[in-house]
């Protein structure tokens, strides 16, 4: 066999230079200087692999295919260069080409680990993401020391809803390298997706600290920020976001958010009108918020337009629910109900397919709610008992209930008008309570608790409803309101039998629609909203339970009906305090300067609130008759006993 044929290759110098030039970034460098290398030394595979990465880093990827592909000519079986050419068709775009030359790279070397992880990023590109944590964890083997591997398995762990893992591959990224940014904007991402406020609050400290000017750590501070209700500090970060990178979309839909949640609705004008020399005014995201800005000025006609000319491919993903919802209710104006309820149905099919509903269990959260209504359908008479009803903490609250989208909203804004009144708004307290005794229990056996356990669950209570009050400044009368506690009536009445009920009504049909057409965020129980025939079966299954509760217990309760407040508010807020035994006071009628004092207001009423009281969302449903002519003989006694027959 012939010995192999010796080329000259470049002395130990060249190469140092060559890379040291790449190393440090000098890209023009590197390709003039390897260039005239490989004038002298044609038949080195490593050169050229040298000058296409230089020609990719300056986006000249043509040059680089060519380059690489030079380099195999040479050497066929080098795994690297089939590695370079599948990173270039990964960046143009081409994932299928990308994939096979990752592939054929592992063929040659098993343990290449940018093919591995390369392979890793292209399938978070295409939403591949269980492959994707695949290929990450087995780069991961062969190199567990590289950080953008354990930050790209975090990003795809985080994908499928894995955020336990996730947070723990972003730490491991930070660990081994301190100062990546990028580990420490997709940590505090995933803490504050799950509500660890604090923590994802400290971690952009700690990246602000590494780089105070950083767009994308600002932005995801103002989302903190927002959560909390710190709307001031939220808004300058999103402005501070904004003003470092002008052009990035994202942060200017971010701040537009922020201004139309807020219900700054002449700030999110300006914000558009100042973008539109820098980002192109038929973006489909520009024009989701012109139809936002009609909608609110009431210019329905000019909001379908911008509607119409919005192509959804084109909105960020964030937005499409929210784009769903306005076309609905657009449509719903403009007395177009069925492509109102079209509309309505797309939203609702997005939602039900995002991973956020996905890990809410809605079918456990409704049979929960009809086991327990069959329970005390079943339960044997109440005994006469001895309940200890004296609260040793503070005042018995007092309980807003009803049905989602029975005008709860707007009570809980027009009482928090008053000096004597303390709102909570959808807190845990309940819930807590709930989970205390094991998430179901039996009627009998709540009815049999001993009095130190009473004494315990309500201290559960009121160490929750701390958290969501400042304890020092509680006024006389407060108001817990969370409209599906109606389902947990027998055991509001048992750890508080002295406490008053305030029962919210809307026309059983009005209310159901509603339901079924806002964006909910998921959660066990909403998540029920995405289904008519469900949202009508938990309609009644909530008034039963409610209904047999006050019956059993003969719950200390006053109704008030969403039709008649927004046509006499003064009489029927009067009674409403009279029955509190509180007087009247002036300020209840300005109701919404303490809207828009709240800053943010955390339920889709948002933007009726800060409105003058409107009557248009009464007896709307009738222009929906043909979608709930089936349920009439599920809903009728309600409408019935409501009084709307």
């Amino acid at each position: 066999m012939p010995p192999a044929q010796q080329y000259p290759h470049p002395t130990q110098d060249e190469i140092t230079t060559a890379i040291g030039f790449y190393q440090n970034g000098q890209l023009k460098d590197v390709i003039k200087y390897v260039t005239a290398l490989t004038e002298n030394y044609p038949q080195v595979a490593m050169l050229h692999n040298l000058l296409g990465a230089a020609h990719a880093g300056m986006k000249d990827y043509d040059a680089a295919i060519d380059c690489f592909r030079s380099a195999l000519e040479i050497d066929p079986q080098n795994a690297k260069s089939h590695n370079n050419i599948g990173g270039i068709l990964k960046e143009t775009g081409k994932f299928k080409d990308a994939i096979k030359c990752f592939e054929k790279a592992l063929t040659i070397d098993p343990n290449l680990v940018d093919a591995h992880k390369n392979l890793g990023n292209t399938s978070i590109e295409i939403g591949n993401w269980a492959e994707a944590i695949a290929f990450l964890q087995k780069a991961i083997k062969i190199d567990p020391k590289n950080a953008e591997i354990h930050n790209n398995l975090g990003i795809a762990q985080k994908e499928i809803g894995d955020s336990d893992a996730s947070i723990q591959s972003f730490r491991d990224a930070i660990a081994l390298k301190p100062d990546f940014i990028d580990a420490f904007n997709n940590l505090g991402s995933v803490l504050k997706n799950t509500r660890q406020l604090k923590a994802a609050f400290a971690t952009y400290q700690k990246a602000l600290e590494i780089d105070p000017k950083n767009a994308e750590t600002q932005n995801n501070l103002g989302n903190v920020f927002l959560a909390t209700g710190e709307i001031d500090r939220a808004k300058i970060c999103y402005q501070n976001a904004l003003a470092e990178q002008p052009d990035q979309l994202r942060y200017l839909v971010n701040l537009c958010n922020f201004y139309e949640k807020t219900n700054n609705i002449n700030d999110l004008s300006d914000t558009l009108s100042l973008a539109e020399n820098r980002i192109d005014s038929n973006n489909a995201n520009i024009l989701y918020y012109k139809a936002v800005i009609d909608f609110r000025k009431k210019d329905f006609e000019s909001a379908k337009i911008h509607i119409e000319n919005t192509e959804t491919d084109n909105l960020f993903k964030s937005l499409l629910l929210a784009f769903y919802e306005l076309k609905g209710k657009t449509f719903d104006k403009l007395e177009m109900p069925d492509m109102a309820f079209d509309a309505f149905i797309d939203m609702n099919k997005e939602i039900s397919q995002s991973i956020e509903f996905n890990q809410t269990n809605p079918v456990a959260y409704f049979n929960r709610a009809a086991d327990s209504l069959k329970n005390i359908k079943n339960a044997a008479p109440l005994l006469p008992q001895s309940i200890n009803e004296t609260s040793t903490h503070k005042n018995t609250p007092c309980f807003l209930i009803g049905f989602p989208r029975s005008g709860t909203t707007l009570l809980d804004t027009i009482l928090r008008s008053h000096s004597q009144i303390t709102v909570v708004e959808e807190g845990p307290m309940a819930a807590n309570i709930r989970r205390a005794l094991g998430g179901y229990v039996a009627i009998e056996e709540l009815e049999s608790l001993c009095t130190d356990r009473i004494s315990q669950l309500r201290s559960i209570y009121f160490k929750e409803l701390d958290k969501q009050t400042n304890p020092d400044q509680m006024t006389k009368i407060c108001i817990d309101k969370m409209p599906l506690n109606a389902l947990n009536a027998p055991i509001l009445n048992t750890i508080f039998p002295k406490s008053k009920f305030i029962l919210a009504i809307r026309h059983p049909y009005d209310c159901i629609l509603s339901c079924y057409m806002q964006n909910f965020r998921p959660n066990p129980a909403m998540s029920n909203m995405v289904d008519l025939d469900r949202i009508v079966e938990l309609y009644c299954i909530t008034m039963q339970t409610w209904q047999l509760s006050q019956e059993r217990y003969h719950l200390d309760y006053q109704i008030i009906r969403y039709e008649d407040l927004v046509v006499d508010m003064a009489h029927n807020v009067g009674a409403l305090l009279n029955f509190l035994e509180l007087d009247w006071e002036e300020g209840l009628k300005e109701y919404q300067k303490t809207a828009l004092k709240r800053g943010r207001i955390n339920t889709p009423s948002y933007r009726q609130v800060v409105q003058p009281i409107y009557k248009d969302a009464a007896y709307r449903w009738e222009n929906y008759r043909d979608y709930f002519s089936k349920y009439d003989k599920q809903i009728q006694p309600w409408i019935k006993k409501f009084g709307y027959d």
